[in-house]
């Protein structure tokens, strides 16, 4: 069973399918692949809400794409889902990034859940990179996390948002995911089992760089006033998460 979102007008373009997989990645991150992980058990992904949204998964492609431009289309989403309660209205949210390498490297200081990080041997951050919302703002990523910046300082300083137990690097490699687009699914009703849910977007070109890679942030959602559990499934061959990109995929992990 599936359920269908709105309809768009199929990109005339090659497109490749990304499957969300479980092996991690740098910044704690899972995998995006472009051939399915049929042998690996289903995996069932999961956040609590309360009339709030929170995370429930990063994943990464993490080769270059190659050339300098995404082509438009229609982006299909094929997202496995269900709830605890169906009560009130919860969703999905779907955040696409592009993720650029830099030259130099990045030292986090600072305590709590708001530091500095002060990148050295490059200048890649511009004011658009910080944003209260997750959903607009970039990412800085290291090899321990990956951190939404909420305030610009210089092209090489910025503001990150991090746990209250996150260790900080210290000239450490780094990448920024510089988000493309964002959706929301459909009413997510389905309980206990999971249910195909269909999100078509269309979306302009985007430009990149030859050795920008992607990345994936996916959300739950929900307007109920008592906790409810978002799932999200993938890996194995019945409730396998996955997406059409218009974009050509030149290597695979």
């Amino acid at each position: 069973d599936w359920i269908n979102g709105t309809a768009g007008s199929v990109s005339a373009g090659p497109a490749t399918i990304f499957y969300l997989d479980n092996d991690a990645q740098n910044g704690a991150y899972q995998t995006l692949l472009v051939a399915p992980d049929t042998v690996t058990p289903e995996e069932d992904d999961s956040v609590v809400v309360n009339n709030s949204e929170g995370f429930i998964g990063g994943f990464l492609y993490d080769t270059a794409i190659g050339g300098t431009t995404i082509e438009g289309g229609v982006w299909e989403f094929n997202m496995y889902a269900y709830v605890s309660d169906a009560s009130a209205v919860s969703t999905l949210i779907l955040d696409i990034f592009k993720v650029v390498t830099y030259a130099g490297t990045v030292a986090i200081t600072g305590t709590g859940t708001s530091r500095t990080a002060t990148v050295t041997g490059s200048t890649p951050f511009v004011a658009g990179d910080a944003n209260a919302s997750a959903h607009l703002a970039s990412f800085l990523q290291t090899p321990n996390g990956t951190f939404q910046i909420t305030a610009y300082t210089s092209s090489t300083v910025v503001t990150i948002e991090t746990d209250n137990a996150y260790v900080n690097e210290s000239g450490v490699a780094f990448t920024l995911h510089r988000v493309l687009f964002s959706v929301e699914s459909q009413e997510i009703n389905q309980l206990t089992t999971p249910l195909l849910y269909a999100i078509d977007t269309a979306q302009t070109s985007f430009a990149i760089n030859a050795t920008d890679k992607l990345a994936l942030r996916v959300y739950g959602k929900t307007t109920h006033t008592s906790n409810v559990t978002v799932h999200i499934t993938h890996n194995s061959v019945d409730h396998y998460s996955h997406f059409h990109a218009p974009i050509i995929a030149r290597h695979n992990d």
